[in-house]
């Protein structure tokens, strides 16, 4: 059996067989190195499949094979790149039981290899934190995020998943051995632009350490971050509510602070009954934020949100209109196109469209889409049309913006595919233009980020289209 042979069986997840064939294989070549480091990786493969068969945790114990194949191939060859790689990935979380000095080596000598400086600082945090040498730790920590920032600065949501990772690192060393809880917050608004998680108690927690140092910007920024994840689940909802009651508190003693009106506003939105508020008067807490605050759009656009979906559309009118003259939100240019189009049978001319964030100008686009299909008509096809142009090409810039330009704050439900979606009605407006060039190049730009099977389809037509055009 060739050595390809026994790749393909470990490919196919045959490793029981692979093993069998690679013992044969080694009692002629006992000393070929890619054969062992083979034997190494499927023992570790079937180490973790028993360990899921039997519920257990594994131990180091259960790795000492693998860790003696390991050392066998650093015996002989010292800087064996996958034989170091290798030794130190698979004692990782068992540093604090291994000798300092002797894995500081393997990391050492994993060093030379110029590919390797991510996972050389990945080992060495480890191992210093393991061994509880916290500031050394740290520092490389630090290092790490500055090659996350390089290396992965073409790719969002991999950059976003590994500095959150190394950032919630660095904060649970300085929170839990260091006692440096103010520092651990200024981590987290160092990189809050970056943080992607779902996780609705990370967030209270955040919040909860921001009120302890009295940074309201950082406790509005947290408690809507952990509204946007919630996911109507009773505990952590009773949770947001315990927070939310918090920051009430501050702003009944007069705070004034944005971010925080603005999760407060969240939370009274999302769980009025829950909370007991007055439902047969909406816009109380509207109201009441209008007065404090009369050239800030928020109030505005909620409140004529509450009276728009109460059906009033000459009420919600004015609102709406002052909501857009101070800026709005993506979704408010809708709310205000379609409130105005109730009242007056025709529709606005919208001048200013507030920069806002990829998904939410995706799903304003959608909720557009539906409105402009329950209306359309001759006279109005091509108005309805430009808007929903407006809003899938801001979409589309703006995802662009957000996964090579690092801009608007990381969220967990941006993803390629939904970059693909918009790409495809974005395409779809473009195509009713008749800008068949354009349609192509967006399709094929969309399917770069996910083969999303209906840009096939949209791009199918416009080619035709200029097929049957050069005929004629």
């Amino acid at each position: 059996m060739k050595f390809q042979d026994l790749v393909n069986l470990y490919e196919e997840g045959r490793y029981e067989d692979c093993l069998s064939e690679l013992e044969v294989f080694l009692v002629l070549n006992p000393q070929d190195i890619p054969t062992l480091i083979l034997k190494a990786t499927v023992l570790k493969e079937l180490d973790f499949q028993n360990s899921e068969e039997d519920s257990k945790e594994l131990l180091l114990e259960d790795f000492q094979e693998v860790i003696t194949i390991y050392k066998s191939i650093l015996e002989i060859e010292p800087n064996n790149e996958a034989a170091l790689f290798g030794l130190l990935e698979t004692t990782r979380f068992f540093y604090k039981d291994l000798d300092y000095d002797e894995y500081a080596s393997y990391i050492d000598r994993l060093s030379i290899h110029e590919d390797e400086l991510e996972n050389v600082c990945r080992f060495k945090a480890d191992l210093n934190y393991l061994h509880e040498k916290f500031n050394e730790s740290i520092g490389n920590i630090n290092e790490l995020l500055s090659i996350y920032e390089v290396l992965y600065a073409h790719d969002r949501i991999s950059k976003c998943a590994l500095l959150t990772e190394s950032l919630l690192f660095k904060a649970m060393i300085l929170r839990e051995n260091l006692d440096q809880h103010q520092q651990a917050l200024a981590e987290f608004k160092k990189y809050k632009h970056d943080i992607l998680s779902n996780n609705v108690l990370l967030y209270l927690d955040i919040g909860q350490l921001a009120m302890d140092y009295h940074d309201y910007d950082m406790i509005g920024w947290a408690g809507t971050k952990a509204v946007l994840y919630g996911n109507e689940d009773p505990e952590l909802d009773a949770e947001i509510f315990k927070f939310y009651e918090q920051v009430i508190d501050q702003l009944n003693g007069g705070l004034e602070n944005k971010q925080c009106i603005y999760f407060a506003i969240m939370v009274q939105r999302n769980f009025r009954e829950e909370l007991g508020l007055d439902l047969s008067d909406p816009l109380i807490e509207a109201k009441r934020y209008i007065d404090l605050n009369p050239d800030w759009f928020v109030p505005y656009h909620f409140a004529g949100t509450y009276i728009l979906e109460g059906g009033n559309y000459e009420e919600a009118l004015p609102y709406l209109v002052k909501a857009v003259e101070l800026g709005g939100f993506s979704v408010t240019i809708y709310r205000y196109i379609l409130t105005y189009y109730e009242v007056h049978k025709q529709l606005p001319v919208v001048l200013n469209w507030p920069e806002d964030g990829p998904i939410d100008y995706f799903n304003s686009g959608c909720e557009f889409s539906e409105f402009e299909n329950s209306i359309g008509s001759p006279i109005l096809d091509m108005a309805l049309l430009n808007y929903r142009l407006q809003f899938f090409e801001r979409a589309y810039l703006a995802f662009k913006a957000y996964f090579h330009e690092n801009k608007f704050e990381a969220n967990y439900f941006i993803n390629h595919q939904l970059m693909s979606m918009c790409c495809n009605n974005y395409a779809l407006a473009l195509s009713s233009k008749r800008k068949y060039d354009e349609v192509i190049e967006i399709c094929k730009e969309g399917l770069t980020y996910s083969r999303f099977w209906e840009l096939y389809n949209t791009m199918q037509m416009p080619i035709l289209k200029k097929m049957n055009l050069k005929m004629h």
